[in-house]
């Protein structure tokens, strides 16, 4: 009510020199609270407004990722932490590897009892990156994001040309041009560059996802980031276009 009166009171000459602060302070209102990263500066911790565990990528690659039915999907995942949750709510199974002690405790607290995961602490650098090649099987998707990750790089291109796979996410991938570089050369694959804002940090980073060109992925929802105004626009194809295959 109380801005209702206010508007009709200022003049508009003030609102028009009003409106770009109005809008920057919706833009943050938006980052801090929709998308939870107030919440994460606040409390060191990577999850979404709700509370709800996040990965430590950008807010882009988390939407993107997010929209995807991943439920068969298996995941090897370099680097556990809130991550971890967000698969196990998403997948069929999780194999994380990880290499700081307390850091392992305090996620096996959290997965404790839940059997579509299984998680290894592994303090030596060699057993860390080489226990992918124990597993004598596909993942569909594979995450680099913990410690020596030009050589987990290595070895997850040696285990997808043996085996297979369809998705790779390598974080902070911005810090990492030569790894990136070897991974788009001998994968093949596409690579798509998150840039972006992303949980507690207070500066944007880039998460790079590489995706197999020889699958399809498939969509659970509608492709509406999170505060996005839901609509379609008037020249969008018609759905009857599409349904015949025009």
């Amino acid at each position: 009510m109380i801005k209702g009166i206010l508007r009709k009171v200022i003049p508009k000459s003030i609102k028009k020199k009003l409106e770009p602060y109005r809008k920057q302070c919706q833009n943050f209102k938006i980052l801090a609270f929709e998308y939870g990263q107030w919440r994460t500066i606040k409390n060191w911790e990577c999850v979404d407004k709700k509370g709800e565990p996040f990965p430590w990528f950008t807010y882009p690659a988390i939407e993107y990722l997010s929209h995807l039915d991943l439920s068969d999907f298996l995941v090897y995942e370099y680097g556990s932490g809130n991550s971890t949750l967000f698969w196990l709510k998403r997948v069929k199974e999780v194999v994380s590897v990880e290499h700081d002690k307390s850091w392992y405790e305090q996620i096996l607290k959290k997965i404790d009892g839940i059997h579509k995961i299984k998680y290894f602490l592994f303090e030596d650098a060699e057993d860390y990156i080489n226990f992918l090649t124990q597993q004598k099987r596909s993942f569909d998707i594979y995450v680099i994001d913990g410690r020596w990750r030009g050589e987990c790089a290595k070895t997850v291109l040696k285990h997808i040309n043996q085996y297979g796979g369809k998705i790779v996410i390598f974080d902070n991938s911005d810090w990492y041009p030569n790894a990136i570089r070897y991974l788009r050369q001998n994968l093949g694959w596409i690579q798509v560059d998150f840039h972006g804002f992303a949980p507690i940090n207070n500066y944007t980073l880039t998460t790079t996802i590489f995706l197999n060109k020889s699958i399809t992925l498939k969509y659970k929802s509608v492709l509406f980031s999170l505060k996005a105004i839901k609509q379609n626009a008037e020249d969008d194809l018609n759905s009857t276009i599409l349904e015949h295959g025009g």
